[in-house]
């Protein structure tokens, strides 16, 4: 078993990879690992006083240190986190913006070893504006690290930050309304990409691109433009496809793909679409990042059949992603899609005729729906009442004999089997 150490440790390096894809020289790779361990992880033992005097006698310390002046941004970015994360009451910005006031004074002295954490930084300070609800402020942040890049695109270190800067550039646009500028975002940015394919960091950017440009083209009616997108996305990642970094990105394409064929009549490539999704996706089921995508296949597949008047193959489909969701169920993220199976589930055993299976079902849907109720989902109560209409006919005295025989049997049977774990505590 791994000691307490030991896994801040892991949980740090695993933050430094997230943070920079390509490799730190061992220098900066070590005082990011201070800064992060000192900084991040132990702030929440330390008062809020004391964790200020600690952050100001690193900086005075790191700017005596030959690769100080990165040590000092990253310290002010990090500085930025704990803050949101362990000191809520005070403004997490000022930190981070000022690390970007010095980086531009060491700009001028001509300094490229800042270049990489100032991108960070602007990522980061953009990301904070746009919790706050400072949308036009955070699209102005994002275009000046974004001119400050263009002069440095020859440094495949940065490309992976550039092209974030892209992605977050066209949400916060397209949040404010200014689609035609997103849809441009999103466009140069994957003009500069294609130079850069090679390098396995871009990757889950550059489908972060493909992804939400063919979204924005769909919402603007531009479906065909939008399949063409998502099709160019999933063209270069089947080379990528061992990189687990992109697994998610590759599913949510095939998702909106699978969408947008089906709004535009083309039925059979989308239930083609989602099979080839999940067909992908049975060799990543043990990465948490990729399940609630899977589901979204399985739900989106299921339902098209069904539509389709597919209904065995519409069961068969829901009990697959049913069967997977089991093992997941701790997960949060899955309990929406998880909800829509069995919705669909039901539905379509009830449409075949099988009204005694579909039953049981019940009490299983109210209890997920129970457990979601504690998120903040926009379906939500739509679902409910779904699942209110449903038990409201399908429980007509006609039907009542056979939901109580197959409650009862799915509760000796499958719920209280002396073979089984006994389910009450």
């Amino acid at each position: 078993m791994q000691t307490t150490e030991q896994l801040v440790e892991e949980a740090v390096e695993k933050s430094i990879k997230i943070n920079f894809k390509k490799d730190l020289p061992k220098t900066q790779h070590d005082l990011a690992f201070q800064i992060m361990k000192e900084v991040v992880y132990e702030a929440k033992y330390l008062s809020f006083a004391e964790w200020q005097q600690r952050v100001a006698q690193l900086e005075q310390d790191f700017l005596a240190l030959p690769e100080g002046r990165f040590a000092y941004l990253f310290l002010q970015m990090q500085a930025g986190v704990a803050t949101k994360i362990h000191f809520d009451k005070i403004n997490k910005s000022n930190y981070t913006n000022r690390g970007i006031e010095q980086a531009k004074i060491w700009l001028v002295e001509g300094d490229t070893s800042i270049w990489n954490v100032l991108l960070l930084l602007y990522i980061f300070l953009g990301e904070i504006q746009r919790t706050q609800g400072q949308i036009d402020a955070a699209i102005a942040t994002y275009q000046q690290g974004l001119t400050h890049a263009q002069a440095w695109l020859d440094d495949a270190s940065l490309w992976e930050q550039v092209l974030k800067l892209y992605v977050n550039l066209g949400d916060a646009q397209e949040q404010q309304g200014q689609v035609d500028a997103a849809i441009a975002t999103y466009q140069q940015g994957l003009t500069h990409a294609q130079a850069w394919l090679d390098d396995a960091s871009v990757w889950e950017q550059v489908l972060q691109l493909y992804f939400n440009l063919g979204a924005v083209q769909g919402k603007q009616g531009q479906v065909d433009a939008a399949i063409a997108t998502y099709q160019q996305g999933l063209t270069h990642a089947q080379a990528w496809l061992d990189e687990a970094s992109v697994w998610e990105q590759v599913l949510k394409l095939y998702v909106n793909l699978g969408d947008a064929q089906e709004q535009q009549g083309q039925v059979d490539a989308a239930i083609a679409t989602y099979q080839q999704g999940l067909t992908h996706a049975q060799a990543w089921l043990d990465e948490v990042s990729v399940w609630k995508r899977v589901l979204n296949l399985y739900v989106n597949l299921g339902w098209t059949q069904g539509k389709q008047g597919q209904v065995d193959a519409a069961i068969a489909t829901c009990q697959q992603g049913l069967t997977h969701a089991q093992a997941w169920l701790d997960e949060a993220s899955v309990w929406e899609p998880v909800l829509y199976l069995y919705d669909i589930h039901s539905a379509d055993l009830y449409n075949s005729g099988h009204i005694a299976v579909s039953l049981p079902y019940f009490p299983v849907i109210n209890y997920f729906l129970w457990q979601e109720a504690k998120l903040d989902s926009q379906d939500l109560h739509r679902r409910i009442d779904n699942q209110k209409n449903h038990f409201e006919y399908l429980t007509s005295p006609i039907n009542l004999t056979n939901y109580f025989q197959a409650f009862l049997h799915q509760l000796i049977t499958e719920w209280h089997h002396p073979d089984n774990q006994h389910r009450h505590p």
